[in-house]
């Protein structure tokens, strides 16, 4: 199983978008946390 990780810092009002790149019929498990004030 291959695993990434990543991070991002968005400034207040800011967004961002992660896409993935997979093979057909392919899974994909992900998390996702947020520190900070939304």
């Amino acid at each position: 199983m291959k695993q990434d990780q990543m991070s991002a810092t968005l400034a207040p009002g800011e967004s961002t978008e992660i896409k993935l790149s997979m093979k057909q019929g392919a899974k994909a498990t992900y998390s996702w946390t947020a520190e900070g004030g939304v």
